[in-house]
């Protein structure tokens, strides 16, 4: 006998799991008929809402096709009205062109039996009447054109209107055919409104007709008062804008010549402009004056004070004109080579101390030169200037006999260098031995000396450590050795120096050309010392 203690038999455990699965396919069941069910309102919803939507497109089409027809109604009144103004105005113009006619035919009649000499004029009348008659016909033939043109555009409206109708309709189809898997009512309702739709097409066709026979009509008269208003438009505004571009044109010059009389008026003669600009220079001098006696040196200003009181210079140069002092000065800047009136005193000034340290040394050789050429000497006898020829001659002697000894040594040497000097400058010197070899170990060692400097700066240039180092060195240098107290007056100095170069070089040229007679462009400095050394020992050998 079956008990519990003996624990679930096998059976039991089938039929329990078997009802564990029917458990679940219970649930899986009752889960499908609730999403069923949410599937099934949910459609209810969309069918309902479709429905709804397509009475609001039916109700919306109503009242679309009710304005058309309120539309079509009011422009036939319209229509009307409109012919019967043309029809108005078309009898008053017929009665007015049945006047005009009689009258010219009267015209004509009464002028053919007044005689010959009006046949002209009659026939001028005739060619005036068939020349209106011409353009009257032209007028009608172009109102035709209108009118037809007109036609066809109201023809392209239609067919416009009819092809929007036309895919209404579609539309509307397309709706149906997507609904019509639904209910039943749903199927009626889309039948009446494809019926309600077909019959208010027809009326719409209907009234498409009616309003293109309206249209036809109309374009008559609209097309004519259309091109009279155009055109007195734009002649309106062609003269409007016309006018105002004149009266802008002419408010324009009065304005500019309103303002040129007051800038003429305003506007200084010549004889105030020049007393203006001599009254300007007065006062720059002044200021320039002022800056001086401010910024400059008291001192030096004083003792150039003092030393004008003493030469009685100043009162010299009070007395002359302006004309007078402007000769001088140019004279001065002409004589000196300067171009710049500003740089004349600093001129002189250097100009005076090459003098005062030259003038001594010239007095000194020509009084050597006068004393050994003339032998005349106010304190010595014709005996003792003998004596001392002798013994100058003796010391002179001595010395030649070295110079023969060396140049017996050095023959190739003067050889080699008479061609290579040749070579160089093209035609052999007439300058003596040692001159010649002092000339070439001076410009030897000048060339080396330069080429050592200038190796040295390139490669400090061109260094990486120090690029601007020699460019540094080189302005401090500059500015330590002219006395420059600032920077910005580098290159003002630099100019300036230029200048004091040309100057010297100027006055050595005319030294070496007027008193050593040597071309200074082939001589140095030291050349040019030997020479006149050479002049002296010559003179002395020719006065012994």
């Amino acid at each position: 006998m079956y008990t519990f203690e003996d624990g679930p038999t096998p059976k039991i455990r089938e039929l329990t799991r078997v009802n564990m699965k029917l458990q679940e396919e219970v649930e899986k069941l009752r889960r499908e008929l609730d999403d069923s069910k949410v599937e099934h309102s949910s459609t209810s919803l969309t069918s309902e809402a479709k429905a709804r939507e397509l009475e609001r497109l039916k109700a919306r089409q109503a009242g679309e096709i009710r304005q058309l027809q309120h539309q079509c109604q009011r422009q036939e009144l319209e229509i009307d009205k409109m012919r019967k103004t043309i029809a108005d105005d078309e009898q008053i113009r017929q009665r007015k062109d049945r006047e005009f006619a009689e009258k010219v035919a009267v015209k004509s009649l009464c002028s053919v039996g007044g005689g010959g000499d009006r046949g002209v004029k009659n026939q001028g009348n005739l060619q005036l009447l068939h020349e209106l008659a011409a353009v009257y016909r032209r007028r009608i033939e172009k109102l035709e054109r209108e009118i037809t043109a007109s036609g066809r555009q109201s023809q392209d409206l239609a067919t416009q209107l009819s092809t929007t109708e036309e895919e209404v309709r579609r539309l509307q189809k397309q709706l149906s055919i997507s609904t019509a898997g639904e209910e039943e009512e749903e199927d009626s309702l889309y039948d009446e409104t494809d019926r309600e739709t077909a019959c208010q097409g027809g009326e719409e066709e209907h009234f498409m007709d009616k309003t293109r026979a309206l249209e036809q009509s109309l374009c008559r008269e609209i097309a004519e008062r259309e091109r009279s208003e155009t055109k007195a438009k734009e002649r309106e505004m062609e003269y409007t804008t016309k006018i105002a571009e004149l009266e802008r044109q002419l408010n324009t010059t009065r304005y500019e010549l309103s303002a040129a009389e007051a800038t003429l008026a305003e506007r200084p003669t010549v004889k105030e402009v020049q007393l203006l600009k001599n009254k300007s220079e007065r006062l720059e001098k002044g200021r320039e004056e002022r800056d001086r006696w401010k910024h400059g040196d008291v001192r030096e200003m004083i003792r150039r004070d003092k030393e004008s009181y003493k030469l009685g210079a100043d009162i010299a140069v009070a007395e002359m004109d302006g004309c007078m002092m402007e000769q001088v000065l140019i004279d001065c800047c002409r004589h000196l080579q300067i171009s710049e009136p500003t740089l004349l005193p600093e001129a002189l000034k250097k100009l005076g101390d090459v003098l005062e340290a030259a003038l001594p040394r010239m007095r000194e050789f020509v009084r050597f030169v006068t004393s050994t050429v003339c032998s005349i000497d106010n304190g010595k006898s014709a005996g003792e200037a003998k004596a001392s020829s002798n013994r100058q001659y003796r010391v002179n002697g001595k010395l030649l006999r070295n110079l023969l000894r060396v140049e017996k040594e050095l023959v190739e040497v003067r050889q080699q260098l008479a061609l290579a000097e040749s070579a160089l400058d093209g035609e052999p010197s007439d300058l003596p031995l040692d001159a010649r070899i002092s000339s070439l170990l001076e410009e030897l060692r000048d060339r080396r000396t330069t080429e050592d400097a200038f190796g040295v700066a390139t490669e400090r240039i061109y260094s990486v450590d120090e690029p601007h180092l020699i460019t540094d060195r080189i302005v401090k240098h500059y500015m330590t050795t002219f006395e420059v107290k600032q920077l910005e007056r580098v290159c003002g100095n630099m100019t300036h120096s230029k200048q004091r170069w040309a100057e010297l070089e100027n006055f050595w040229k005319a030294l070496c050309t007027e008193v050593l007679k040597v071309d200074p462009g082939k001589v140095s400095t030291a050349k040019a010392m030997l020479i006149a050394q050479n002049n002296l020992s010559k003179c002395s050998t020719v006065g012994g």
